[in-house]
């Protein structure tokens, strides 16, 4: 299942959690992690190596959340992907955004087993708003050759 747009995905008053989330400040996940909170999102990381990152409480798992988190965002190698998708179905998460590259070929088809609203194959960057930057360069090359995603 797939939600309206992708930009639904990011209703500014809905909690998301990161699975993923590295330590290293100089990683991809920590820069989404970062730009969500910095755009005013309530972000929660998950990562089983921690308990904090960048000063926040971090999560070792999905089944630790807040029950109140419905959405996630995965961040990780693919080969924890579909685990990590069963792991969410069995806490009840209904939305969850593969990061480009970290989907595998059967994460839609195991999303949709449980019902869950999956979006895959786009980068979480260019839909969290406001976007800026290279994020904003790419969205707009994309747009002006027809393969952006709404």
């Amino acid at each position: 299942m797939e939600l309206d747009t992708r930009s639904d995905f990011f209703d500014i008053a809905k909690p998301i959690a990161i699975i993923g989330v590295s330590r290293n400040t100089s990683k991809f996940s920590n820069y989404v992690y970062s730009d969500l909170l910095r755009k005013g999102f309530t972000v929660t990381p998950v990562n089983p190596h921690t308990t904090s990152i960048n000063n926040n409480t971090c999560y070792t798992k999905i089944a630790e959340l807040p029950k109140h988190i419905d959405r996630i965002i995965i961040l990780t190698n693919n080969k924890y992907t579909d685990s990590l998708i069963h792991e969410a179905a069995n806490y009840g998460i209904k939305y969850i955004w593969i990061q480009q590259g970290c989907e595998t070929k059967d994460s839609e088809s195991i999303a949709n087993t449980y019902s869950i609203h999956i979006i895959t194959q786009s980068c979480v960057c260019m839909y969290a708003k406001p976007v800026q930057g290279i994020h904003a360069f790419h969205r707009g090359i994309l747009k002006l050759f027809g393969t952006y995603k709404k």
